[in-house]
């Protein structure tokens, strides 16, 4: 038998052998072919970069993290090169050992160092981390896409030198028309991005191309741009917090600050992202702007946004689902709480993605129903079979039932609106409308990496809500655009807030009983304030009753760091997973032990309900959970049950097996001990029992 077992083993190893030798002339022709480009030098530097984008790195053959990285970059330039040519993007690389002149003329200062280069020069660093394959590809593809990149070479700076005394008189009077700052730890220059050499910013030159982008859309915006420089007037940018910059010589990783100021508003608005790239910075200017104005917004535009579904490309982007907050400033007691409020949000909404304010003109009442009838319209005018989930009366319920509001929140593709009540505590009040949209302005979709799922997790701690999670491919953009999976997750969206909409509604009319809540939808004055508080109680416990989200298979790594163990080749597009409030344990499979999917959306709102409502029963008894995080296969899942405790499950499960080993040899011993007894007379002299012999 072993000897039969051993001819096989060699005879397969043989076959492998023999395969492997017969394609390495083909290989090793492929690899030729394939060969990647020779490093550029000052010869053809300028000339190589002088059309399309050019991903350059700049390395050192002595280099440990060169030599780590070089793998990663020659297999990324094999499978994307002929992509990039079509794109108008190249990799190439510049050996600093080789060409020192060119390096320190390109102000490198660590290896390896990699740039994105335009036919303008340099355009943007590629982020230290992460330095994988995926993140260079997706860099890339993003970038060839980004127009900006292009434009840089036609645009000069709109930005004008800002002087001290001038400066210290925005400071201590006031602006008159939104005017927008950029700080600099560099000397005073009439064109800051002009200027080729920084000393201790290497964010600098990369800021500089964002600078010249944004002084020109400000200025087309009505918006005044100024460059001040910290160095010559390090008084006055201490004076706004900005020491750091105010030093020749300091932090190589600082970079130049960034400052909104606005008529009647206090202090400055400083930008306090992590990501200093255009769109970033466009976003905070143009939102932070808008928001200061309130803009008045249409019934029809809010109609739109809630049945509006987004769409999904294979770039970069991040989808991110758009949250409108109306401001009611009627419904506040005084001018100067209202003004105290409108402040407080320009400042601190900058910090939540895509939120916008707004207010609606006239009546209130009036807009939300012309919305809803259009809402309505709009979703009969698409043959959806969905315009069961705007029920008029649960909506007047949630906005208008305890007089007018403050604010109503409502978030793109989510028929179910947030409102803010005025407390019976008026105290603080600009800090409590802070705190209630920092709670509920949470975008209707998220994409689920690691970070956002813990911060999702944090967020859902009181809570406990389900996160639902779409798997998508945006490396298959035909796939998603033929079999519209995200208008179908959607669809299950919309399906489960119907469901949990007619829940509420019964339990409302249940409790209070139907005539009650009819009145108090439609505004009725004969119901009690009592019933209207403990209404309205109800309602807010179940604003979210699940979490939404979506996880890009073409980010093969995305499944590991977050702990998922389906593997991202065993997983489809469409499919979909469920995360646990607790953020503990994931379920994979339906009602009926099959993978959940898009396309079957009945059994995936089946298996909603039956977590949502965690009711018991024989649906929720054949849902089976893995745990998120297991370090063991399929074969040793079964370990997972003691993995779940941690320390403390495995500490049990050592003294458990140790007590299994030594209980043979303890029963044995008391056998012996009771037959000996049996056979003896074991007490002596002093009426001790006598020692038992060993």
């Amino acid at each position: 038998m072993l000897l039969t077992r051993a001819c096989i083993y060699i005879s397969l190893l043989a076959g492998r052998v023999l395969s492997t030798g017969a394609d390495t002339p083909a290989v090793e022709s492929a690899q030729e072919q394939e060969k990647m480009p020779d490093p550029l030098t000052t010869v053809d530097f300028s000339s190589t970069l002088a059309s399309g984008l050019h991903l350059v790195e700049f390395y050192s053959p002595l280099c440990h993290h060169c030599m780590t990285f070089a793998p990663i970059w020659e297999k990324t330039w094999k499978e994307f090169h002929k992509k990039g040519a079509q794109l108008g993007i190249s990799m190439v690389q510049v050996n600093c050992l080789e060409s020192g002149d060119l390096c320190k003329e390109q102000n490198v200062g660590a290896y390896p160092t990699i740039r994105l280069y335009g036919p303008s020069g340099y355009i943007k660093d590629f982020p230290i981390t992460p330095r994988d394959q995926e993140s260079l590809m997706r860099f890339m593809m993003a970038e060839a896409r980004n127009e900006n990149n292009m434009k840089l070479m036609q645009l000069e700076s709109k930005s004008t030198l800002l002087a001290n005394n001038q400066f210290k008189q925005f400071l201590e009077s006031g602006v008159e028309l939104p005017t927008l700052i950029s700080f600099w730890p560099a000397p005073e220059a009439k064109d800051i991005t002009k200027i080729t050499q920084f000393r201790d910013c290497r964010h600098c030159a990369g800021f500089q191309n964002t600078w010249k982008l944004l002084s020109n859309r400000a200025d087309a915006e009505g918006i005044s741009t100024f460059h001040f420089s910290c160095y010559m007037n390090g008084d006055l940018c201490r004076r706004v917090g900005l020491d750091r910059l105010t030093k020749p010589m300091g932090d190589r990783d600082r970079i130049p600050a960034l400052a909104l100021l606005l008529p009647n508003v206090e202090s400055p608005i400083f930008y306090e992202r992590d990501s200093y790239d255009f769109e970033n910075a466009l976003d905070f200017v143009l939102r932070s702007h808008s928001n200061y104005l309130t803009p008045p917004i249409s019934p029809e535009e809010i109609a739109k946004m809630l049945v509006t579904v987004p769409r999904v490309s294979n770039t970069a982007e991040e989808i991110t689902g758009k949250t409108v907050i109306v401001y009611n400033p009627a419904a506040i007691a005084t001018a100067k709480e209202a003004s105290k409020i409108s402040q407080t949000l320009v400042k601190q909404l900058d910090r939540m993605p895509n939120v916008y304010l707004h207010k609606f003109e006239g009546q209130l009442k009036k807009n939300i129903d012309r919305m809803l009838d259009r809402a309505y319209t709009m979703l009969l005018e698409k043959a959806s079979k969905d315009t069961t989930g705007l029920n008029k009366d649960l909506f007047h319920l949630r906005t208008l039932s305890m007089g007018e509001p403050i604010f109503i929140m409502f978030k793109e593709s989510s028929r179910v609106p947030i409102a803010f009540l005025k407390p019976k505590d008026q105290v603080d009040l600009s800090s409590k409308a802070l705190q209630w949209i920092k709670e509920n302005a949470c975008p209707v979709l998220n994409e689920i990496t690691d970070v956002t799922l813990k911060a999702l997790l944090k967020r859902n701690e009181a809570r406990q809500m389900q996160i639902v999670i779409q798997i998508l491919d945006t490396g298959n953009e035909q796939e998603l655009k033929n079999n519209n999976y995200m208008e179908d997750f959607f669809g299950i969206i919309s399906k489960v807030e119907v469901t949990r909409d007619e829940y509420i509604y019964k339990e409302l009319s249940r409790l209070y009983g139907p005539e009650i809540i009819s009145d108090a939808a439609s505004g009725k004055s004969g119901v009690d304030n009592n019933v209207l508080s403990h209404i309205n109680e109800k309602l807010t416990e179940n604003y979210n009753g699940v979490l939404y989200g979506y996880l890009d298979k073409a980010r093969k790594k995305a499944f590991k760091r977050l702990g998922l163990n389906v593997h991202a080749t065993q997983v489809e597009n469409g499919d979909v997973l469920i995360v646990d409030g607790k953020g503990k344990f994931y379920y994979a499979n339906d009602i009926h032990g099959n993978r959940m999917t898009v396309t079957s959306p009945e059994t995936v709102i089946e298996t909603i309900k039956a977590l949502l409502y965690n009711k018991p029963g024989a649906a929720k008894k054949t849902l089976r959970k893995f745990l998120i995080g297991s370090p063991f296969g399929h074969r040793w899942q079964f370990l997972d049950y003691i993995h779940q405790y941690g320390f403390l499950g495995w500490l049990l499960l050592i003294i458990t097996v140790c007590l299994s080993l030594r209980l043979p040899r303890t029963y044995k011993k008391y056998i012996q001990r009771k037959k000996y007894a049996a056979k003896h007379d074991t007490i002596g002299i002093l009426g001790k029992e006598r020692a038992f012999p060993e």
